[in-house]
């Protein structure tokens, strides 16, 4: 496993407490919690997707993308996920800047 910035997993927790209080409401509910929880339940999902690519594979800048834009969702709480994502973003492209100088 791979050590992430510490902004990635505190915005993937934040975000699926967000998705399981919202989820709890809306299970007792019929209306527009329901939906909130449906609605919410999508850039999650994204967000795991993205996190799942920057944990366990090599491609690392698509992950740090799809968390970062999924992150946007969740204005203004996301700017957590999307400050980490852009700080992995940033390494990547230092490394590959570093890469072509040698």
């Amino acid at each position: 496993m791979k050590k992430l910035n510490t902004l990635i997993y505190v915005a993937l927790a934040i975000h699926l407490v967000l998705l399981l209080l919202i989820g709890i409401e809306g299970s007792n509910d019929e209306g527009a919690i329901k939906f909130l929880a449906i609605f919410i339940s999508i850039p999650v999902s994204i967000n795991c997707i993205g996190f799942c690519l920057l944990q366990f594979t090599s491609n690392s800048k698509l992950g740090a993308n799809v968390f970062m834009y999924s992150s946007y969702v969740f204005v203004p709480i996301g700017l957590i996920g999307v400050a980490g994502a852009k700080k992995i973003l940033d390494d990547i492209n230092k490394k590959s800047i570093t890469n072509e100088n040698l």
